[in-house]
């Protein structure tokens, strides 16, 4: 869940329901108890972007980037992805996508 305060223009939240896809693996495995942490990230007519680290056990930290924007004629829903590597050994690579719409 993201919350945006368009008063202040910034955006924070948490991105849960995420998937772990391996290298020749057919389908993803979920990947229980991770929520990616966004923190509070400032916004403009462009959109946001910002970092953050996860660490997950043997596979090291991840260090990844995100960057967002929203869309709709009230800006009522958002899109962004998120990319990094891990500081394991620098070849595992995270990426992925988030979206959502405004809810009441």
């Amino acid at each position: 869940m993201l919350t945006a305060s368009f008063s202040d223009s910034t955006i924070a939240g948490l991105l849960r329901n995420s998937t772990l896809q391996k290298a020749g693996q057919d389908s993803p495995e979920p990947l229980d108890g991770y929520a990616f942490i966004i923190p509070i990230t400032g916004f403009d007519d462009t959109g946001f972007e910002g970092d953050f680290s996860i660490t997950r056990g043997s596979q090291g930290t991840f260090d990844l980037s995100y960057e967002g924007a929203f869309y709709g004629p009230n800006a009522e829903s958002v899109a962004g992805r998120i990319s990094g590597t891990a500081e394991l050994d620098g070849s595992r690579i995270a990426r992925g996508w988030f979206g959502g719409d405004q809810s009441e």
